[in-house]
């Protein structure tokens, strides 16, 4: 049997209609891939947008928990230049992340699949209509990761309100103003816990202190 014309675009709709799997943790995956139909953007978007995604609300959650329970932990002997070690970890496995996140961008906007790969029809698009495009996309993709870290809602305000003074850029919102800001949210959330480590240490200091002098008095006496 022959295949047609009709029969590839009949295809090419139910493929764009296909919604990618879930992980199951939460529905934050309702990706739809097939924009254009085309397997190579399908596999791109894969590579570049879902994957990382995927790690990141993987593991945030569970990294900034572990983090907190350390800090939180006062009744445990706690080695504070170990926190300080992972919090230095994370914060550079997640500011590189946010370099992929802006490069997930760059490739993989419906706009330039259009025209790039040449499989639709569809005019040149003008630098404005790439640029409100890209806007609507990044903020889609902060309002699933802001969702994924509700449960600690000073991070997900702090990150949440960085991109609103983007989004509500009316001309020109820059790829290099989504990278700073985006960055400058996921340092927020670091040095939130910087300095909740380091008046952890204070309190240990204070403490200490007032031993070492409530010693030095018994001894004294």
């Amino acid at each position: 049997m022959n295949r047609t014309n009709e029969d590839d675009e009949k295809k090419k709709k139910m493929n764009r209609s296909k919604p990618v799997d879930r992980y199951n943790g939460g529905g934050l995956y309702n990706f739809r891939l097939n924009i254009c139909g085309s397997p190579k953007i399908t596999k791109l978007r894969f590579h570049y947008i879902i994957k990382p995604f995927r790690l990141l609300f993987e593991q945030f959650p569970q990294n900034i928990r572990e983090l907190k329970a350390m800090i939180d932990d006062h009744h445990s002997r706690c080695d504070l230049m170990a926190i300080l070690e992972s919090l230095q970890k994370y914060e550079d496995f997640y500011l590189d992340w946010s370099d992929s996140f802006i490069r997930s961008i760059q490739l993989c906007r419906p706009s330039m699949f259009t025209v790039n790969n040449k499989i639709s029809n569809a005019p040149q698009h003008s630098q404005q209509m790439i640029d409100i495009e890209t806007k609507d996309y990044c903020r889609d993709m902060v309002e699933e990761f802001a969702h994924s870290i509700q449960a600690f809602s000073n991070f997900q305000s702090s990150l949440h309100n960085r991109f609103h003074m983007i989004v509500k850029m009316q001309r020109n919102p820059h790829l290099i103003d989504y990278q700073t800001h985006f960055s400058i949210g996921m340092r927020q959330i670091f040095y939130d816990l910087y300095a909740k480590q380091r008046q952890l240490y204070y309190y240990y200091q204070l403490t200490y202190d007032l031993i070492a002098k409530n010693c030095q008095k018994f001894i004294t006496y």
